[in-house]
């Protein structure tokens, strides 16, 4: 008879081998089918909290490729805007009265989880790290915590430190849609479109209505190339939240770049995108033919 203890470790390298195995695999499937435009992206199927106010994007995260990567395609294109990195209001953030470990986390790491929570919110990141990163000594392993935290070192200009703390949060949860999304913020950062590509769609497939996972997507599908993929991105995301001035901006963005560009499409949601708290754009404006008045 086998011994338990060798039964279960047993059982722990199948699973950890099942795991990575589908990972690679989605991986790889992804890259193939959105090259050869077969892919329908994930659609929708459950619902996720709406986030606040979407005045301040002034700063997106994702900048213009290269030009010596830019396909005939993308040549004089406008970068889409991607949300910036979210308060404690938006979804990408877990507060910590949704948490169903609260009873067995120590009190003052959630006190120190909602003073980062304070410090990102008023866009102070050093504080916030440093809030998170005494939680995290009393909470080393608390999923919510590590997204934040990671986001925080992120705005702090420390990315590896980030990929280190979101790569923690994946070994504790791999079925968080939020783990993912920060992960493809992180491969966005780094220009790494491929890899964010995959985490964006992961955590579509996980949370199918979340439409900051979309728009991610979209931009990631955007910044590959894949114009037709984006565009239909950002559409799933305003269907899920039609006040999105990101979605609807990257919408009009997409539409300029196009090989035929769809001008009317593109003014009509780049005015929806203003109307929604969006920044102006010169260059979209430009190529609008949008007088300022």
């Amino acid at each position: 008879m086998n011994h338990p203890s060798k039964t279960r470790k047993f059982l722990l390298i199948s699973v950890s081998f099942y795991y990575w195995i589908n990972i690679s695999f989605f991986f790889l499937f992804s890259q193939t089918c959105l090259a050869q435009e077969q892919i329908k992206l994930p659609s929708t199927a459950e619902a996720h909290p709406d986030s606040g106010s979407l005045s301040q994007h002034a700063q997106p995260l994702l900048t213009s490729p290269t030009a010596s990567n830019l396909t005939s395609e993308q040549n004089n294109s406008i970068p889409p805007h991607s949300p910036p990195l979210k308060t404690p209001s938006e979804p990408i953030l877990d507060p910590p009265s949704l948490d169903t470990n609260r009873k067995t986390l120590p009190a003052e790491a959630f006190r120190l989880m909602a003073s980062g929570n304070a410090a990102l919110e008023a866009s102070d990141y050093e504080t916030a790290a440093e809030f998170y990163r005494q939680a995290r000594i009393l909470a080393p392993d608390w999923v919510p915590l590590l997204v934040n935290s990671a986001l925080a070192e992120l705005r702090s200009k420390r990315p590896q430190t980030a990929r280190q703390i979101i790569n923690h949060a994946l070994r504790q949860d791999f079925t968080s849609s939020r783990v993912w999304l920060t992960l493809g913020i992180l491969a966005l950062d780094e220009k790494d479109y491929p890899s964010a590509l995959a985490a964006f769609a992961q955590a579509v497939a996980l949370e199918p209505e979340n439409p900051h996972a979309k728009n991610y997507l979209g931009v990631a599908a955007a910044s590959l190339g894949w114009l037709d993929a984006a565009e239909d991105n950002f559409q799933q995301a305003i269907r899920l939240k039609p006040d999105f001035a990101d979605a609807h901006f990257n919408l009009a963005a997409t539409c300029i770049q196009k090989k035929t560009p769809a001008i009317e499409i593109a003014r009509h949601h780049y005015q929806l995108a203003l109307h929604h708290g969006a920044i102006s754009d010169p260059e979209i404006e430009k190529k609008l033919n949008i007088k300022k008045q």
